[in-house]
């Protein structure tokens, strides 16, 4: 499986809507994007820690991590600004 994947499967477990990107497609770079309304009232650090404790396993695995959470209603605002459709495994809004 691969490395996306295995974080992918991972984040999926605890948050509703995850969306990866690995930039080369080597793992040097993964940007990820968790939608969930578990981040109600969490602040962007709070956010943060809790994708990156999901995420542990895999931190020696990537260069750089770009991790970003957002509640639903945050999410219908802010989803344009992103390029979501180049994230793998996106919704389709």
């Amino acid at each position: 499986m691969k490395l996306c994947d295995q974080i992918q499967k991972a984040l999926e477990a605890h948050f509703k809507t995850v969306l990866i990107r690995d930039e080369r497609g080597d793992g040097h770079f993964v940007q990820v994007v968790c939608v969930d309304d578990i981040f109600n009232g969490q602040s962007l650090v709070a956010r943060s820690r809790g994708i990156n404790k999901v995420v542990l396993p895999w931190q020696e695995k990537v260069h750089a991590w770009s991790v970003k959470g957002f509640t639903f209603d945050e999410w219908e605002r802010k989803k344009d600004t992103f390029e979501y459709q180049q994230y793998q495994h996106y919704p389709k809004y």
